[in-house]
């Protein structure tokens, strides 16, 4: 009779050790299984999605420091963080333009707007993809669905871009309507104001594209560009002073640039 308590207690004694033995594993599993749960928390998506906004501002940096090497490595941890994030999609297709890949960045200037429809610079930036690549009325299409925005904070610039676009087409009556659309947002949108004096040049509307390059001359710093347009305009007119002033500026200011080069061969 005394035999039973023993082996009750026996039994129990193995019951225990086989219950320590699970109970680690048990709690090891529970512990990779709230580890999962906790992953897919709205917090941690928020703070995945806000280190992907981080990653892609330092890829834009670096791509725009010509750093590609680091910009690719910025971009696509944003897009391992936050795949649904258009900003890192159509940051990335810039990338891709940069280094040729166009079929990828086509690929992701698309999925970048089929996240977000209304995304006035993924508009922009994928009109000017397209406008590079000479499709040139699909770029315009962007270009203004962009500037149709009213929120969108670059509406001259989308403005400016369809212009340049159209010009290329060429269709110089659509150029000066959407490059006159821009100055009606900004008066002094300096793109704007240059671009319309050398199509007014063009065009041979000599005193229009004075005014035009003067009022740019107000509200921005000679570029090369402008400085090559002044000395156009200035041999254009028969002002052989302004023209060799205008000239002598571009050469010394921007010896390297392709105008000073126009200028020199002249």
């Amino acid at each position: 009779m005394r035999s039973r308590p023993e082996e009750s207690v026996g039994v129990r004694s193995a019951w225990h050790r086989f219950l320590d033995g699970v109970r680690p594993w048990v709690l090891a599993v529970l512990t990779v299984a709230l580890a999962a749960a906790c992953s897919n928390t709205p917090e941690r998506k928020a703070n995945l999605r806000e280190a992907a906004r981080i990653n892609v501002s330092l890829g834009a940096g670096y791509l725009n420091q010509g750093d590609v090497d680091l910009a690719n490595e910025k971009l696509v941890k944003a897009l391992q963080q936050a795949p649904d994030l258009p900003e890192a999609h159509w940051t990335y297709a810039l990338l891709q333009m940069r280094l040729q890949n166009y079929e990828a960045a086509e690929q992701h200037f698309k999925k970048a707007l089929e996240l977000d429809p209304n995304d006035s610079r993924g508009h922009n930036n994928y009109g000017i993809f397209l406008c590079e690549r000479g499709r040139h009325a699909d770029a315009i299409q962007q270009f203004l669905k962009a500037a149709a925005d009213p929120l969108y904070d670059a509406i001259p610039a989308a403005y400016v871009n369809a212009g340049v676009c159209a010009e290329k087409i060429p269709d110089p009556a659509a150029a000066e309507r959407y490059l006159l659309q821009a100055l009606e947002h900004d008066p002094n949108f300096p793109q704007a104001l240059l671009k319309l004096a050398g199509l007014m040049l063009d065009q041979g509307r000599i005193q229009e594209a004075a005014t035009y390059l003067q009022r740019y001359e107000a509200v921005s710093r000679p570029t090369a560009e402008s400085l090559l347009l002044g000395y156009r305009l200035a041999r254009a007119r028969g002002d052989h002073a302004a023209a060799r002033r205008y000239g002598g500026v571009l050469v010394k200011q921007f010896p390297d640039s392709p105008q000073a080069q126009e200028v020199l061969r002249r």
